[in-house]
């Protein structure tokens, strides 16, 4: 087993299976004339964090990651909600307090937006939260430690006072048992969520003797017995025929005839019944199921990624128990997991679901379940009645462009023809095949050279217009440079999708910006791109996205696998530079097959007349 952190760029991007924009026309736009969703202060996003953000050991999640995530959607919308309530008053001996969540809610927050009152508010609520032990057991200290020890790693809070409680809190005598011993001696859901305590609390603190500890443990509560076999049980009705005691009964395993493979022994026991079929709806089950995901995920972000598949899947099987024997899935605060589940074992629980929180853990829906900002796409379906926006004739590129570029190889020629529209502008149909020769993919990161030509003839009425001035190569490989964008058909600027991660972990990735100038007044965006051919049901094509701060990104169109894409789009009166990006919606475990995106034309303009709106007379 390897216990070696993983890099950011190699860790999952939280969007899920399921959740892609393919499926009913090939291309979503950004509706103009529909009217875009208003950036406020909720959608904000950070380029990068402020320095009173300390260091991250990423225990919970990557914050490169993070700061990738959408900030608008409903599942944000919870977040930011509970983020800026009042929390209360800290009580770790109250084991249904809320505090420890909304702390973690608001540490989510803090890292995205990069709000440093928010990070204030985060550290405050945390060092509230320091001997409020005392009093209760340790399943309440199980409960609502976990969630303060991610929001301080989150955003990068280190203290002498806050480690040395955490250190001497696991051994703390509660009630007769400290959070260590429960971990070790109850195989149900008081074991679980001590375990998932324990382990946030050793990787935060960098205990690797204690650690190793507690992953033993946990490879026995999954049933490797050779690991760790101490566990203390109650009744055994549920304990599978012919094996010694395991919290979660082995692969295969029935008894009495009946199913109880995967059944969590010690909790579906509180049902007090025998073993029959359909299996009890036994609540206590998915507490336990709480503890068990959130140690998975841990141990997984500690470099453990084959953690979900120790013990024939228990986990896997556990979850399938509870659907298949029981016909029970998640409810109330349990549905945070299916996100979690979905997000590492590739089912589709959770859809559907809101991410009510959990005991220790929440708002999975938006760290686990989302792909890219959404919250203002529309769907719009093709026409042939639309408004014809005119175009200015090709241009031609200057001599100073850099040498031609070709499209990577792919196996088949693809021919496609698209028609979008908006209610402002139209789409030119495009027929494109794309070329079967290839270039040696190259890695810069950031380019710039000869300025781009600034006017255009052939306008509807005087205009002047810009190119790209620079790139950016964010993730992938790229072929060609800004200079290709110039003029149509002088080139392309392509970026080739990267596979990052590891085994199940595996997700391709792409990303390439541009900046252009802005040309003053009302202005209209010409893109012309193209989508490599259809990868399967792994892939859904490139998201196109255009900003005045190269940080609060409005969506333009989902352009989807073998598609071409040729569009005129209003972005009203930018009066620096503009910003527009390619980048691939879903990063997803599991989603590996990369294809790639041509950029043949970028071009900022002055609107034709017909889109600009003359004042009305006083």
């Amino acid at each position: 087993m390897s216990t070696s952190n993983v890099s950011s760029h190699q860790r999952r991007t939280h969007g899920r299976p399921g959740r892609r924009w393919l499926g009913v026309v090939p291309v979503l736009a950004f509706a103009i004339g529909l009217g875009a969703l208003p950036l406020t202060d909720d959608h904000r996003a950070a380029a990068a964090l402020s320095s009173e953000f300390g260091n991250s050991k990423n225990l919970w999640m990557d914050r490169t990651t993070m700061l990738t995530l959408p900030t608008t959607g409903a599942a944000f919308d919870r977040l930011a909600a509970d983020a800026r309530q009042d929390w209360g008053t800290a009580n770790i001996a109250d084991q249904d307090s809320k505090h420890d969540v909304l702390t973690l809610a608001g540490a989510l927050y803090a890292v995205r937006m990069n709000d440093t009152a928010m990070r204030a508010k985060t550290v405050a609520a945390i060092e509230s939260a320091i001997g409020t032990e005392a009093g209760g057991r340790t399943l309440a200290l199980a409960r609502n430690l976990t969630g303060y020890v991610l929001a301080a790693d989150l955003v990068g809070y280190e203290s002498a006072r806050f480690s040395e409680w955490l250190g001497s809190v696991r051994f703390r005598d509660l009630d007769g048992r400290t959070l260590v011993s429960t971990h070790e001696e109850r195989p149900n859901n008081w074991g679980t969520h001590a375990g998932a305590a324990r382990i946030a609390a050793d990787r935060y603190l960098g205990d690797e003797a204690d650690l190793a500890k507690a992953i033993a443990v946990f490879r026995g509560f999954l049933g490797d017995r050779s690991a760790y076999a101490g566990f203390r049980f109650g009744d055994p009705e549920w304990q599978a025929d012919g094996t010694p005691p395991v919290p979660i009964n082995p692969l295969g395993s029935t008894k009495r005839g009946f199913v109880v493979d995967g059944a969590i022994v010690d909790d579906i026991r509180r049902c007090e019944c025998a073993v029959t079929s359909p299996a009890p709806r036994e609540n206590y089950q998915w507490e336990a199921m709480q503890g068990i995901v959130a140690q998975a995920e841990l141990l997984d972000m500690a470099g453990y990624h084959d953690v979900w598949s120790w013990s024939d899947a228990a986990i896997r099987r556990a979850v399938g128990f509870l659907h298949t024997q029981a016909d029970f899935p998640a409810e109330g605060d349990d549905r945070f997991l299916t996100y979690l589940i979905d997000a590492n074992l590739g089912t589709g629980y959770s859809a559907g679901v809101v991410d009510q929180a959990g005991k220790s853990i929440g708002y999975t829906g938006w760290t686990h379940g989302t792909t890219t900002s959404a919250g203002a796409i529309v769907t719009i379906a093709p026409t042939s009645t639309a408004l014809t926006l005119a175009t200015a004739p090709s241009t031609t590129a200057p001599s100073t462009t850099a040498p031609a570029t070709t499209q990577p190889a792919i196996a088949d020629p693809v021919t496609t023809t698209t028609t979008a529209t908006t209610t402002t502008t139209a789409v030119a149909t495009t027929s494109t095949t794309t070329p079967a020769t290839t270039s040696t993919p190259t890695t810069a990161a950031t380019t710039s050279s000869t300025t781009p030509p600034t006017t255009d003839a052939g306008e509807t009425r005087p205009a002047s217009s810009s190119r790209a001035s620079g790139s950016s190569l964010i993730a992938g490989e790229e072929t060609g440079s800004h200079q290709d964008t110039w003029a149509r058909g002088g080139g392309s600027h392509t970026v080739i999708e990267e596979v990052q991660g590891r085994t199940s972990r595996r997700h391709d990735q792409g990303e390439l910006r541009w900046t252009i100038d802005a040309v003053g007044g009302e202005q209209v965006l010409d893109v012309v791109m193209t989508v490599g051919p259809d990868a399967g049901d792994r892939d859904s094509g490139f998201v196109v996205e255009w900003s005045s701060n190269g940080t609060d990104w409005t969506p333009i169109a989902l352009v989807a696998s073998g598609t071409t894409l040729d569009l005129v789009v209003d972005i009203g009166t930018p009066t620096s530079q503009v910003h527009v990006r390619v980048v691939d919606p879903v990063r997803s475990a599991g989603e590996y097959r990369p294809d790639w995106v041509s950029v043949d034309f970028l071009r900022i303009r002055t609107a034709p007349e017909h889109l600009v709106v003359e004042p009305a007379e006083p």
